[in-house]
């Protein structure tokens, strides 16, 4: 895929290495994503070949399209990101992006004090931003001009957005430079199979599928059995929205949230469980409740996370805990039932909807007249060991999933 066109030059392309097949040799899948016109290049004099303004250059399959602004809010796409800058030797703008996102999401969680959240911003002027930094970003001179001062020079008003401008230029100079060879690297190809997601655009198209849907709630209804809930929905985190992909008793609604917005984006901000008897007093969202007529009491938010990075992969959420005996008494939540659910259904749940993002992009490339790529239809597209796989049989839909061997 792209690591294969990364390494790829024009000489290769066009069958003139000794080393190539003849022009004529039948195109495999896997170098369709590399793509050179051969009408890009003349001959100059003494037969070498020179570029003209239309050659395109590396093209990245279906498969590949990772989301930018997705990436650039996902834990595990900026660490991935980070080690390839840092291999390349230009990792200090990486480096402040996440300290700075960093900042920011402690600031909106309220996780730091007011004098802890100074010293971060205090660290990141003198490590970045100030004439004598470490590690000086690559601003343009009247931006850097801002910051020209230590931190302990007195001339700072700290505020969760004071590094909003400086992180949105280097955000378009990460784009521009690191991520454009990024993309066509090894580890954003692995980045797409371990958080599919990533590489879909529009979140809630991928989920409303009815296989998907269907398998999604079956586990939504097990967690309802397990923590004895009335309701239980799922929230897959994407980029910096969460979004309800499956929910109990609830048809077809849907709703996108940002991160950190009611209580399950709280739970995604935090990557902690939240767990409240007086659902409205603690800021849960009223929209469902007020389309369905529905009253929501108690509700538990569990984080449910990736294995090897610890990185918030969804929210499960369940709802109303149903009383028993003491009918007349509001039933709570248990920090048993957090961990229940945690421990039970973690793993099966982010394998699922990574196996269901991983078949919609298998659906996109049969769409678009492109061979699935070999590993999705002959391996599980998910981690080792996981539990939703999609099936062996490469002419099978790719919606129709079934348990790990």
């Amino acid at each position: 895929m792209g690591c294969a066109g990364s390494k790829t030059g024009p000489d290769q392309v066009l069958g003139n290495n000794p080393m190539s097949p003849p022009p004529s040799a039948p195109e495999s899948s896997a170098s369709r994503s590399v793509k050179a016109e051969d009408e890009s290049f003349e001959r100059s004099g003494g037969g070498r070949m020179t570029r003209r303004e239309s050659f395109k250059g590396v093209q990245l399959s279906i498969a590949n399209e990772l989301d930018y602004e997705a990436c650039m809010a996902n834990k595990e796409a900026l660490d991935a990101i980070l080690e390839f800058a840092t291999a390349e030797f230009s990792e200090e703008n990486v480096r402040f992006w996440i300290e700075v996102q960093d900042y920011k999401r402690k600031a909106a969680a309220a996780e730091e004090s007011a004098a802890a959240l100074e010293a971060i911003a205090s660290r990141i002027i003198d490590t970045f931003l100030c004439r004598s930094a470490e590690t000086l970003v690559n601003l343009p001179a009247a931006m850097l001009k801002q910051f020209g001062a230590r931190s302990d020079a007195g001339s700072y008003e700290f505020s969760p957005g004071m590094f909003d401008g400086a992180a949105k230029e280097i955000s378009t100079m990460i784009k521009r430079d690191t991520w454009s060879r990024f993309r066509l690297s090894d580890a954003a190809e692995e980045l797409v199979w371990n958080v599919p997601l990533l590489a879909v655009k529009d979140t809630t198209k991928v989920y409303e599928h009815r296989e998907g849907q269907r398998q999604l709630r079956t586990l939504l209804a097990q967690v309802q059995q397990a923590v004895d809930a009335e309701r239980a929905a799922a929230w897959v985190l994407h980029g910096q929205k969460l979004t309800c992909v499956a929910a109990t008793n609830l048809g077809n609604a849907s709703v996108t949230i940002p991160v950190g917005l009611g209580l399950a984006g709280s739970a995604a901000l935090s990557g902690e469980v939240v767990n409240v008897d007086d659902a409205y007093a603690h800021g849960f969202l009223k929209d469902f409740d007020q389309a369905t007529g529905y009253t929501t009491k108690s509700v538990l938010c569990v984080p449910m996370k990736r294995e090897e990075t610890e990185a918030v992969a969804l929210v499960l959420q369940a709802l109303n805990k149903r009383a028993g005996d003491d009918a007349g008494e509001p039933a709570s939540f248990s920090e048993d039932d957090a961990v229940k659910l945690k421990v039970s259904f973690e793993k099966p749940l982010v394998d699922l909807c990574d196996a269901i993002a991983l078949a919609s992009m298998s659906k996109e490339l049969q769409e678009a007249g492109i061979d699935v790529i070999a590993k999705t239809a002959a391996s599980p597209p998910v981690r080792r060991g996981s539990k939703a796989t999609l099936r062996d049989d490469p002419g099978a839909d790719p919606w129709a999933m079934g348990p790990a061997a």
